[in-house]
């Protein structure tokens, strides 16, 4: 299932306008989404909370029938003033909060994602706001080449997962719901992602790369390796949950087990990345207590040897 640029582009600019207008009248733009199918009316969502989950989005991508996700809502921006090669290897608590910097501006940032017939679409709306009475500034169109951030990375990876049946079966031959192409960076199913792939795991966690993980620099754990995963048609994770059978739904008090099958189950990989073991030689996850291949030089069975009969 797919979208064209020019419907998910039309979508994003109308949610764009809609923050503007909401800034305009109540002097703040909340956080927003639109899911937008192939075709038909889209599904609009409050998230004054901020955004849910990759594994919420997802379950609303496969209730609405979303090809492509927009979200909106009020950002700080700022310089750092820290060198790059410095700023990447700060710990997270420690980096500089732009909401601090005296210097800092703020800005209407719509961010959309979509499953495109030639590869995955990313489109990003700014309209900087100015609070000295001037109002807003007229919004313009960003180039992913200009800012990709983690949000593009997550609307990805909610869209994979909500595109993704539940109960698709998994082998090597392509099955349903598995994806030909790399819905973020566009390799073939066996190929290994690209470095700007916002889907690819790194080979030595198990995690999502980062910007310290490149074909050039080697991976943050050793300059020697390039940890770039494979595409093997599902999104990293979700065979490992099928065949684990660990599922997930959401209630009132959050997401909870449930067996396979279940109306409304999506695989749980929040389960996955906290109990089971990332394999960095398989480049999977292995169940708990279930990581160690038997050894070659041992008999199958006993624990006694060399006795004879």
């Amino acid at each position: 299932m797919t979208i064209s640029r020019e419907r998910l582009h039309q979508a994003t600019c109308a949610l764009h306008d809609a923050a503007e207008q909401a800034h305009r009248t109540d002097g703040i733009a909340t956080m927003a989404a639109l899911f937008v199918p192939p075709e038909g009316p889209a599904h609009f969502y409050y998230f004054p909370e901020g955004l849910p989950a990759a594994e919420v989005l997802a379950a609303i991508v496969r209730d609405s029938g979303a090809a492509g996700i927009a979200v909106t809502g009020e950002v700080w921006e700022s310089e750092p003033g820290i060198p790059g090669t410095i700023l990447v290897d700060m710990a997270f608590d420690d980096m500089p909060l732009p909401a601090n910097d005296p210097n800092a501006t703020e800005a209407i940032f719509t961010t959309a994602a979509g499953l495109g017939d030639d590869g995955p679409i990313k489109l990003l709306r700014r309209t900087r706001i100015d609070r000295t009475g001037n109002g807003l500034h007229e919004a313009v169109d960003l180039k992913t080449g200009i800012r990709d951030d983690g949000l593009a990375a997550l609307l990805a990876v909610a869209l994979a997962a909500g595109n993704t049946p539940a109960n698709a079966p998994t082998g090597n031959a392509a099955a349903p719901g598995e994806q030909h192409h790399c819905p973020s960076c566009g390799v073939c199913r066996g190929h290994l992602h690209t470095d700007a792939c916002d889907i690819g795991w790194c080979a030595a966690t198990g995690r999502q790369r980062d910007a310290r993980c490149t074909v050039t620099r080697g991976c943050r754990t050793d300059p020697r390796l390039d940890c770039r995963t494979v595409w093997t048609g599902l999104h990293p994770g979700i065979a490992e949950c099928r065949d684990f059978g660990w599922f997930a739904v959401p209630g009132p008090d959050g997401w909870t087990p449930a067996a396979p099958g279940t109306p409304g189950a999506t695989e749980d990989l929040n389960r996955l990345i906290a109990e089971a073991v990332w394999d960095p030689h398989a480049q999977r996850y292995q169940a708990p207590g279930d990581t160690s291949p038997p050894d070659p030089g041992l008999p199958p069975g006993g624990d006694r040897i060399g006795e004879g009969g």
